[in-house]
Order: structure tokens, then sequence, then C-alpha cells
């Protein structure tokens, strides 16, 4: 997402629509889910507080979506159907839960293996950096922990100035002075 958010504004969405049909695997956040017909459910999740990320899938395949809570962690797999600003649409969505801590710590050692190369077309978003394809290198859409939304200038600046742009905000301060 930041390299949609750094470069020019005409630029934006061609650098939007080069990630479409990117392969991807993240863990998220569950925030809700909408019934759209029988047993289709479209799902709300998002990365931290952005990139929403939503999907769609069968209830009857996923029935702990019924149990699930707000802000539970899910492992999404699909395919990028569209980005448009922070929102990210996913075409064939499949759905892995992990393990609560407690589960894992009294669960039997496992033998994991973890892939020190990732296929060509493969998105894992898992740390701070991601890679795809031949060598390209793209922002995670995580934000970045050591610095809050609140401390940033581009949040906070708009919201300075729209209470600046208050009309009664000059009469209330020569009040106050």
């Amino acid at each position: 997402m930041d390299a949609v958010e750094s470069a020019p504004v005409m630029a934006q969405r061609a650098i939007e629509k080069s990630y479409e049909g990117i392969e991807i695997e993240w863990e998220l956040k569950f925030k809700g889910a909408d019934l759209v017909e029988k047993n289709r459910y479209h799902i709300s999740t998002t990365v931290d507080i952005f990139p929403w990320v939503y999907f769609d899938v069968n209830i009857t395949k996923y029935p702990k979506l019924k149990v699930l809570k707000y802000n539970e962690k899910l492992v999404v797999s699909g395919k990028i159907q569209s980005v448009r600003g922070h929102d990210i649409r996913l075409s064939g969505a499949s759905i892995k839960f992990p393990l609560p801590k407690e589960k894992i710590a009294s669960s039997t050692p496992v033998s994991i293996q973890v892939p020190t190369t990732l296929t060509s077309q493969v998105f894992h978003v898992n740390t701070q950096q991601a890679h795809f394809g031949q060598g390209h290198n793209i922002s995670s859409p995580h934000t970045n922990l050591s610095k809050s939304w609140w401390k940033k200038p581009e949040v906070m600046l708009p919201i300075f100035i729209a209470l600046l742009s208050i009309p009664w905000w000059p009469t209330w301060f020569s009040v106050i002075w």
C-alpha cells in the first residue's frame, strides 16, 4: 500500500492494477460477515487498521466463521482481484484457522519446513517486506507499528486543518482569550 500512496495521484490506479492476479497468503483479523445469498457470505478483514481485505466464501465450508469473534486471526489465501485505495478484493479465497496459543504449547512438536525461496507469482506477507515475481520488491500492507497512526502528519494535519476551518472557531477562541 505504501507504493500506491507514495506514487503521484495520476499514477496510483496503474500501480493498483499491477497487484491484480497475484496469489497471496496473509494473516488477517476478522471484522465481520454479511450474507450475500444462501450460505455465501461477504467477509471483511484487515491486516492491521488498514488495508481492508474482502472476499466471499461458502459458510458450509467454513462453519467456524459462525463463532469467530471480532479481531480473531485467520490465514487467508487467494488471488488479488482488485485494489482500490485501502481496499483489497480477493477471489478464490480459502481460510485456515490458526491454533490458539494454549493448544500450540500443549501439542506434540511438529517439524515445519519453511521455504527459502518463493515461487514466481506467489505473494506472502508475513514479514515487514514482501517479495514476488522475478526479484520485484513491494512494501508489505502491514502498517509500521513503530509509528502510531495519530502521530503521522498525513493523518493529523488534515484533522488540524479541519478544526481550524470550523466557522465558530474564531468566536469561540476570542471568548477564551
